[in-house]
């Protein structure tokens, strides 16, 4: 690589010597090789990133974003481009560059779209983890957008390994910062989660799918919310019917007039206070009782119910 070319471009931007380092991009954007082409531009951004110079970092992405799309289909070249929009998705939230997570978004999504499934698994989880980063400066927005990238992707997954992976990766971050803070913070903070466990249980509720389909979506989405509840209320010292209601009351807060949203947060409670009961009646027997209001009215339909008794 001809680190001089991206040395030019530095130096324009830290002496904000503009001229110098359009200059400086103009000769990147000549290179051929693709791999080298990469590396240099993932520097050159990086920079204009660092020194928040928004508009020419977007003026750049513009400048290079067709040909990055061009490379994206090419598999020997997934860890280079993986690591490029990591480092760029960072020092974008690292900056607090609002206006550049669009062309980001953009980016980002294309090459989800075209890499396999596990060339994507390093970055979606390099992504989880700068989101927790994000969480724990209090930077709400920067972490919701990096967990919209992921779930963004998470919705064309396949397979159940591949959501059996992402929420258990998904469900250590939650249960980390309600550890620290508190099991309502974590569920404001991680709303992406609660979004993802509707998808699954929706699923679950489609007659058009076989019923085996149907019951393993429904029971990794309960197994996740029994897991994070029976462990947060085991760190914290709560009962579990503890955190189901501080749970409903979140989820009731999140509905707020909207009478179908709801409906399908109780239905997604109702189920997994079952679930949590079938699966672990010693612990459940003597709470479940304090619990029934929650329960009614009976919002579960015949469908689930016999799902229910599938997966327990």
């Amino acid at each position: 690589m001809d680190e001089s070319l991206a040395l030019e471009v530095c130096l324009g931007v830290r002496q904000n010597n503009l001229e110098a380092a359009q200059a400086g991009l103009e000769n990147i954007l000549a290179v051929q090789d693709d791999r080298e082409y990469i590396s240099l531009v993932k520097i050159a951004i990086l920079a204009a990133l660092r020194k928040q110079q928004e508009l020419m970092a977007l003026h750049w992405l513009d400048a290079c974003q067709g040909r990055l799309k061009a490379v994206f289909v090419q598999a020997e070249l997934a860890a280079d481009v993986a690591s490029l929009l990591e480092s760029w998705c960072f020092a974008c939230c690292d900056r607090r560059l609002e206006n550049v997570r669009v062309v980001l978004t953009d980016l980002v999504r294309q090459w989800f779209k075209a890499v396999a499934v596990s060339e994507a698994q390093a970055l979606e989880l390099e992504l989880l983890n700068m989101a927790a980063r994000m969480v724990r400066r209090g930077w709400r927005s920067e972490a919701r957008w990096l967990l919209r990238l992921v779930s963004w992707h998470a919705l064309r997954y396949k397979s159940q390994s591949q959501w059996q992976r992402l929420l258990a990766n998904l469900s250590l971050h939650f249960t980390v910062y309600a550890r620290w803070e508190s099991f309502p913070k974590a569920c404001e903070v991680y709303y992406e989660l609660v979004l993802l466990l509707l998808v699954l249980v929706r699923r679950a509720g489609r007659a058009a799918l076989d019923e085996s389909r149907r019951a393993a979506c429904l029971q990794l989405a309960l197994r996740t919310v029994r897991d994070l509840v029976t462990n947060i209320a085991r760190s914290t010292m709560q009962e579990d019917m503890d955190i189901f209601r501080q749970w409903y009351q979140y989820l009731w807060q999140l509905a707020g007039e909207d009478a179908k949203r709801k409906q399908h947060l109780l239905v997604l409670l109702q189920l997994s206070i079952a679930y949590w009961h079938s699966t672990l009646p010693k612990s459940s027997k003597k709470q479940l009782r304090f619990l029934q209001d929650l329960l009614q009215p009976n919002l579960l339909s015949e469908e689930y119910k016999a799902l229910l008794r599938v997966i327990t």
